[in-house]
């Protein structure tokens, strides 16, 4: 199916008004990636800054399936891309923010990184990339729309490996996407999964072929029962997640109050004090 096709398919297709979902959902990001190779190479060639004819095939690893209970499991998209060598890339789409996502995206690209197989040299590892989709700044007092890191030598900048690459996106960041970020359609990406109304998605559809697709997806899980009542578990589930995270938030900060004030109440004490002597 051609660009126009598709585009003809949602623009006779299309509802209006307000998105069933909340695309930032983790459970809605892997369904759309995984019904469509695509979708998926076009999002992995999008921020890995790849043309679609270097990947040889792309595969998921660990697809989901719609017939279990998915609502407590790890929504990490785990794919294999075939470039020149066999590179694992992790996707994953991260709303709440548990401050340790420098850690968490660590320990799965290691555990990614960690492929060799029985009697293979080091020379024959395989690379790994985690692109983390983020609905909130990773580093509030350096905020990017799309940041790399890698391992390199602090004084030369020398890179110590091109196998190993984490890349953060930062989803409420999109008006400090760069030239080559626009250039590349991730800016578009973004907006892809911040929208709200089915009008937004026709808007985005028409600029990227790949987005196109990944709409045709979106309108017919819009109309699969069995997604809609997957996903609503999984919303539950986080929601009762939020909450707590509030609840303990509020406990700590209201514990960290009571201890300024009696510090307070001490140092004012100890004044009194000296001044009595």
């Amino acid at each position: 199916m051609n660009q126009k096709q598709i585009s003809n398919q949602i623009t006779a297709d299309i509802p209006t008004g307000k998105l069933p979902f909340r695309m930032t959902s983790d459970i809605l990001f892997k369904i759309i990636m995984q019904s469509s190779t695509k979708v998926l190479k076009g999002i992995v060639c999008s921020y890995l800054d790849l043309s679609p004819e270097i990947i040889k095939s792309i595969e998921i690893s660990n697809p989901i399936s719609l017939k279990e209970d998915i609502s407590g499991k790890e929504m990490i998209l785990d794919i294999k891309a075939i470039l020149n060598d066999e590179t694992i890339i992790n996707l994953e789409m991260q709303v709440i923010n548990y401050n340790d996502w420098p850690e968490r995206s660590l320990s799965y690209l290691c555990r990614c990184f960690d492929n060799l197989g029985p009697g293979h040299g080091y020379l024959q590892v395989k690379g790994a990339v985690h692109i983390g989709f983020l609905d909130y700044t990773l580093f509030p007092d350096n905020p990017e729309f799309y940041a790399t890191y890698r391992m390199i030598n602090e004084r030369t900048g020398q890179l110590y490996s091109s196998k190993f690459r984490i890349s953060v996106v930062d989803l409420t960041k999109r008006n400090l996407a760069t030239e080559e970020d626009i250039a590349h359609h991730r800016d578009l990406w973004a907006a892809f999964f911040k929208s709200t109304e089915w009008g937004e998605v026709m808007a985005l559809a028409k600029k990227d072929e790949n987005i196109s697709e990944a709409a045709v997806t979106l309108r017919k899980l819009s109309d699969d029962e069995v997604f809609k009542m997957r996903y609503q578990a999984r919303e539950d589930m986080l929601r009762q997640e939020w909450d707590m995270q509030y609840y303990y938030t509020n406990q700590l900060n209201e514990k960290d109050a009571e201890l300024a004030d009696k510090d307070a109440i001490i140092a004012e004490y100890k004044r009194l004090y000296g001044e009595l002597k």
